[in-house]
This record gives structure tokens, sequence and C-alpha cells, in this order.
């Protein structure tokens, strides 16, 4: 209503004012009203301006807000009447400035929330703190949503207060540049994510292949077992063997019978030093099992957790996909606003 009773310089002035009554000279010098007859054109059409007023302010009431103000007499008590039935009076006034000061003092911007919700919430406290009579230049604005920002959009405060002169920064193009950059955080939130995506997923993939290589190895350590006791079994048999091939040496000449048991006996020395050597390859493959076993427990309970954490990934990987849509979209309508703005100006 009030954008609308502007447009005509005269009828705001006489809301504001009262009506517009042309003056003359008394017999007395003293000025007096004019009668409306003695008016010239220009006179009668200022003095008519309190009429179109009352007039276009009780088109738009409903017949409770007419009957309220039909005892007026002028535009301008028609109008303080409902500044004081809707606004309140200048205590309620107050009142409500100092909760909109408070809420303006205390502004921050939320954790998970875009710059495009953020500025709706402060457009709402300016706005309502303005139609109060209570102003901030637009510098002070600027340094408050700047303050309002979470910690991690230090860097990029920092990077706007060294390459822009705050003084003369328009609030306009400081939201633009945020929108802009938090666009460029969710993408790099995006890849990030996706990167640990894959890295779970290879880790899930290693974890498996180290359990499938452990279950492989098991057969060998069984097979290495059997041999060992498949060597300790038979070992009499062939020192028995041993034993009969002495026996043939001594049938043979003297000159070689010493060459024939020497070969024996150091046949058998290898065999023991093989044995020997098997046995303890065998306690080591033992104890490297056991630990190995002790680790696919701890695999096992690091993959539940890990798949636990990858749907969690999932989910954040659409949260962010649809939110840096809505922020494009935001930014595309915002850039269009601005356009339209600018033009406009």
């Amino acid at each position: 209503m009030r954008n609308f009773l502007r447009q005509d310089t005269h009828v705001w002035y006489t809301v504001e004012n009262g009506p517009i009554i042309p003056m003359k000279d008394g017999p007395d010098g003293t000025k007096v009203p004019k009668g409306i007859l003695k008016m010239d054109a220009y006179e009668a059409h200022l003095f008519s301006m309190d009429d179109r007023a009352k007039n276009t302010i009780s088109c738009d009431l409903d017949k409770n807000e007419y009957n309220r103000v039909s005892t007026c007499e002028t535009a301008r008590e028609i109008w303080r009447l409902l500044e004081v039935t809707h606004e309140g009076t200048n205590q309620v006034n107050e009142t409500k400035i100092n909760m909109l000061v408070q809420q303006y003092e205390a502004f921050k911007m939320k954790e998970n929330k875009s710059i495009n919700e953020m500025y709706s919430r402060f457009t709402l406290i300016i706005n309502g703190l303005k139609l109060l009579g209570k102003t901030y230049p637009e510098k002070e604005i600027v340094r408050k949503v700047l303050r309002s920002l979470p910690k991690r959009w230090e860097a990029k405060v920092t990077a706007i207060q060294k390459a822009k002169d705050l003084n003369v920064l328009k609030l306009e193009e400081l939201v633009g540049s945020l929108m802009t950059h938090e666009i460029t955080m969710n993408i790099h939130d995006e890849e990030n994510t996706t990167s640990k995506k894959n890295n779970l997923t290879l880790k899930v993939e290693a974890s498996h292949e180290l359990i499938e290589s452990i279950n492989n190895s098991d057969p060998d350590m069984t097979f290495i077992t059997r041999k060992f006791k498949k060597f300790i079994t038979n070992r009499d048999k062939e020192l028995s063997e041993n034993d009969d091939i002495a026996q043939l040496c001594f049938m043979a000449k003297d000159g070689n019978s010493d060459e024939v048991i020497h070969s024996a006996n150091f046949d058998y020395d290898k065999l023991e030093l093989a044995f020997l050597e098997l046995s303890e390859n065998h306690e080591k493959l033992k104890l490297k099992n056991a630990a190995l076993k002790n680790k696919v427990l701890s695999l096992i309970n690091n993959v539940e957790e890990l798949a636990s954490e990858k749907e969690e990934l999932d989910e954040k990987i659409e949260f962010y996909i649809t939110k840096n849509a809505s922020l494009k979209n935001d930014l595309i309508a915002f850039g269009k606003e601005n356009s339209d703005l600018s033009s406009e100006i």
C-alpha cells in the first residue's frame, strides 16, 4: 500500500502531512483558507489529493477495517490509525526492533546449510528492521555476512577481505561470489567422497584377496606336515636299507669298500639336514599361520565396519549430488535476478 501511494508525490505528501489547503491573506493580514470557488485549477488539484488518498486507502480495506476508519476525516488520520492497528505503538515497535537487533547480532550461518538459505534468513531480519525504521549501512551488512560464515569458509573470507574493498562491495556481489565458491566446494566434496568410496572398495577387495590367499596356503601347510610324518615313519626303513647296502659293500673289493660306505653315510647326513631344515620351517609357518588367522579375524571385523561406512558414503554422495543440482539452479536464478536488477538500475 505504501509503495502504491508513493507513486503520486502529492498523494503521499497528503497522507504523511494532512490535506493541502491553499491559503490567502485575511483582512487582518493573517493567512486563511481559500474557498473552493476561489482556487485556481492547480490549487484545486492539490486540494483534491486528500480525497484521492482516502479513496485509494479505503478501496483496499475489508469491511471490518473500513468500519474502523470510517469516522476519520483525512487520509492522514486513516493512515495513522492503520499504522497503530497493524504495526503497534512506538513501544511495541521498539520491542520488535530490540528483538530483531538481537537476532541480527547473534546471526550465524548454520552448518550444512547453503548460502542461499543463509541469505534468505538474513534478509528477513534486515527487511524487518528496515520496515521498523532501523537500518544498517551496506558495508556493515557485508562485514556481518562475512563474520557469520562457519570456520570452513575462513579461507574464502580472508581472500575476499584481501581482494575486495569492503567499504564499496555490494551485498549482491558478495552473495554471488559465495554461492559460486559453494558450488566449487560441493564439487570437491563429491570428488573426495568418490575417492574415499573407491579406496574403501580397494581395501575390501584386498582383504578378500588376503583371506583367499591364507585359505589357499592352508593346504600347503597340511602337505608339508604330511610329508614330515611320512619322513619320520620311513626313517627306520631307510636305516634298514642302509644296513643292507653296507653288507654288500663288504663283499666288494677292499679298495672300493670304504668309498661305498662313505657314499651311503653321506646321503643319510643330507637327509638329516633336510629334515631339520623342514622342521624349522614348519614351526615358523605354524607361527605365521596363527598370526595370519588373527589378522583375518580382525580384517573380517574391519570389512563389516567398512561396509557400513560405504553405505553412509553412498547416502552422502546422493545428498551432495541433489544439493549441488539445487545450488546450480539457485545460482542461475540469482544471476538472472542480478541481471534484471542491473538493467533496472
